[in-house]
């Protein structure tokens, strides 16, 4: 600011008339300089002056603007000569691997008087992370910043990262998106945004999550299921964890956003059809999970050996119906319900029954009696304890 002072010094010193430089003397006080805002502060005032005629307020602003387009071309000069002159810091991805700036998917960061150089998508997994962090699914929006000094980046740098992105064609997440409509302000996207950063919590969740605690909370799912139909989903405690997780995790997101989705249409439309395809499930597929031994005889000279083999019952209907789109070149004519939720049991091989369905639905009240009758049990001392090695192999179910 000290700089815009000396310009207005050069632009009126040659001037006459010393009204305007008694005017624009306001900057010559050393408190008018320090904020940029004050030079904007000072139009408003000479606009609703009530002493200075027409004339006077348009040659004040002219005087104002040739100022301003000095100030700003020598603003321009400094930053292309700080550009030239910053050093390059990093040519190297976040994986170490070497990159240059003529590649299409690398962007140059100008920050802290440096050239950093990053792959999109790179910066993508930076704004994406730091937005979306939340503890415990609670939205705290985290300040972007670059890796390699910890320090924020600048309003500048966030918005010629976003335009370096739409000049480029490179897809920009929604996340993002969002994030630029509000001139990049966290507090106001944190506020403005709490349902979509609860679903991007839940994804978040669901990818990074340990196996131990996926297949409890499949338990967890499978066992709230269970406890409202007469028709259970057993399955064995031997069963691959890793195939589960892959059987289950569609089935386990929908679980998490019919129970932690902000969104409360999406949260009981999703309540609904996860119901309706655990019992597609349980209905199509009854010995899913079961534990197959099979004992083959191999006859060796005068002795008969027998191998045992373990297998399990993988058989499952899919989650996504296989069927072509039938609606997709008259989907853009009207509503047709062909992207609603009920899109997932649209499959004409596994119908769901309505009928069989409530048949199979354990009412209210029995559920509340089942309910008191376990911690009734649980609360009696004279429970007689059992061995579990005694049940049969089959018997010992997951849930």
């Amino acid at each position: 600011m000290h700089s815009f002072y000396q310009i207005i010094e050069k632009t009126i010193e040659n001037s006459n008339d010393s009204f305007y430089k008694t005017v624009f003397s306001y900057f010559s006080i050393e408190k008018n300089i320090i904020n940029i805002k004050n030079k904007y502060i000072f139009l408003q005032v000479i606009e609703k002056n009530i002493f200075y005629t027409e004339e006077m307020k348009k040659n004040i602003v002219y005087i104002f603007s040739q100022i301003q387009k000095t100030y700003f071309a020598f603003s321009k000069l400094a930053s292309q000569y700080k550009w030239k002159k910053a050093k390059i810091v990093i040519e190297t991805d976040l994986c170490l691997n070497p990159i240059e700036l003529k590649e299409k998917n690398v962007i140059c960061v100008f920050h802290q008087e440096n050239h950093y150089f990053f792959i999109v998508s790179d910066l993508i997994n930076i704004f994406t992370t730091a937005l979306t962090y939340s503890p415990n699914f609670f939205s705290s929006p985290l300040t972007i910043k670059n890796p390699y000094n910890n320090l924020p980046f600048s309003k500048s740098n966030l918005y010629n990262i976003y335009f370096t992105f739409f000049f480029k064609c490179i897809p920009i997440p929604e996340i993002i998106q969002k994030f630029f409509q509000l001139d990049f302000d966290l507090d106001l996207f944190e506020k403005k945004n709490q349902i979509l950063l609860r679903e991007c919590a839940i994804l978040n969740y669901l990818n990074n999550i340990h196996e131990e605690e996926f297949v409890s909370d499949i338990k967890t799912m499978l066992e709230s299921y269970n406890e409202k139909h007469y028709k259970k989903i057993e399955i064995n405690r031997d069963f691959p964890n890793q195939c589960l997780i892959r059987i289950f995790k569609p089935y386990l997101f929908m679980y998490y956003i019919s129970t932690l989705s902000l969104d409360y249409y999406k949260k009981i439309n999703y309540k609904e059809a996860l119901e309706k395809m655990l019992f597609r499930f349980r209905y199509y597929f009854p010995k899913f999970g079961r534990k197959r031994i099979k004992v083959k005889s191999f006859k060796n000279h005068s002795k008969i050996t027998y191998e045992k083999t373990v297998e399990f019952n993988e058989e499952c209907p899919p989650f996504y119906c296989n069927k072509n789109n039938k609606f997709f070149l008259s989907s853009h004519l009207g509503l047709m319900k062909t992207h609603d939720i009920e899109e997932l049991l649209s499959d004409e091989e596994f119908i769901i029954h309505c009928n069989e369905m409530e048949k199979d639905r354990i009412s209210v009240r029995l559920q509340i009696r089942n309910n008191r009758r376990i911690i009734e049990d649980s609360e009696d001392e004279s429970v007689t304890s059992y061995d579990s090695t005694n049940e049969s192999e089959d018997n010992n179910i997951f849930v």
